[in-house]
This record gives structure tokens, sequence and C-alpha cells, in this order.
């Protein structure tokens, strides 16, 4: 999205409903937003709508009262269903944004680190990729949920669904496995398994296809021996 105010404009400009992390945007959530340092990167206020404000040697445009008022259409409504592409993932973008981010070690977890995409840490966890055609996301993250309910989970593994093609003709998709507590490769090895096996039910092969799976693996060599 990036959205411009510019000086000039006395009345709130309209925007159509947009969504951010999966989550609807209101206009009390967009008036959040373009507060944080992500939001400063997609969304320039001009002086009539917003205050220069520098903290810590960061300088930020805050806003003086809501900036735009979101309304719904069809056409959104029909995005949210199959998702929205974030454009903060996008490289440059997103290194920006990184530059803001402090990444926990993880090395020592396990062999072989993944990145999701649009994340700025590499984590130990599991990652899969698959294309599909009319594949609503509220499904993607039900399923991806009653697997990890149903395996007792919840308390092990957490989970996010993202579409990560840029708005193409065919979506892509990423779920993205990460661990509550330490890391246990099998786990999600297993968890990925069934993830990939109930996905496969669903519909024909037009809603899942293009797979792609990886889970980082732990070191279980011997080394006292």
């Amino acid at each position: 999205m990036p959205a411009t105010a510019g000086p000039d404009q006395r009345a709130h400009p309209q925007l159509d409903l947009e969504t951010y992390l999966g989550e609807e945007m209101t206009t009390a959530s967009f008036t959040h937003f373009v507060k944080t340092m992500e939001g400063q990167y997609q969304v320039s206020l001009g002086h009539a709508l917003a205050h220069e404000s520098v903290v810590d040697g960061v300088s930020r445009m805050l806003p003086i009262k809501d900036p735009i008022i979101i309304k719904r259409t069809e056409q959104n409504e029909r995005a949210k269903e199959y998702g929205v592409f974030n454009p903060n993932i996008k490289n440059e973008t997103l290194s920006l944004i990184c530059t803001y981010v402090r990444c926990r070690p993880v090395a020592a977890s396990c062999i072989n680190t993944l990145k999701p995409t649009g994340h700025c840490c590499d984590i130990c966890g599991g990652i899969i990729n698959f294309s599909g055609i009319k594949t609503k996301i509220k499904n993607i993250r039900d399923l991806v949920s009653n697997v990890i309910i149903h395996n007792g989970m919840t308390a092990h593994i957490a989970y996010s669904v993202e579409r990560i093609d840029d708005n193409e003709a065919v979506p892509r998709y990423q779920i993205a496995l990460f661990p509550q507590k330490e890391y246990g490769d099998q786990m999600f090895k297993a968890i990925i398994a069934l993830i990939d096996q109930e996905m496969s039910k669903q519909g024909n092969n037009l809603n899942y296809f293009s797979v792609e799976t990886k889970y980082s693996r732990k070191d279980h060599s011997c080394r006292t021996c």
C-alpha cells in the first residue's frame, strides 16, 4: 500500500480496506500502524496531517489525527479470502525494517537454520511453500491449527500463514512453523508431514501444488561416546 496524504488535503482521504499480518485493518489500527517504523517506510504523511518527532536520534512523522478513513469494498473482501500480499516482504523495504530488529542466536539449536519469507531472523523450525488457485487463507489457517491442536502441540509449535506472491495470477502461500519451547526436529518433521497430508486432501490438485517442504535438523551424533 503505499498511501500518501498531501499537505493540501483538508478532509480524510478514503482507502479501500486492507489487511496487515492477516488482520483486518481499521481506521484506528492504521493510525497506530503509521506510527511504527514499518509504517514510516510505507506511508508518507504531509505536514497538515502529521508532526515530526525525534526519539533517540530517530525522526518520525506522527499523525495528529486519523489520516484516513477505511471503507469496505467487494474487491477487497474477495482479496481477503485468498490472502493479501504484504509489500513489506520485498527486499528493499524488508532490509530497512530489519535494521531495527535484533535477532536471537539460534544456531546452537539446529544444524541448518531457515528464514521464512518476510522475516528478519533465522529460525530453527519448518516451512511449507505451495501454490493454490482457489485456496482460502482462512481454511489454511484452520487446517494448520487443527493439526497442531489434535496432536497436542499447541504448547510446542506456533505458526503463521502468509501469501508470498506479489499478487500473481496463481497465489503462492507459506506456512511457517516456530518452536514455542526447545526445538525438536522429529516433532517438526512429523507435523509438516501431517499438514502436507491434510492439505493434499483439500478439493483438487489446483488447490495445493508446487509444494516445497523443509525443516531444521539437529545434530544427533553422540559427542560423549
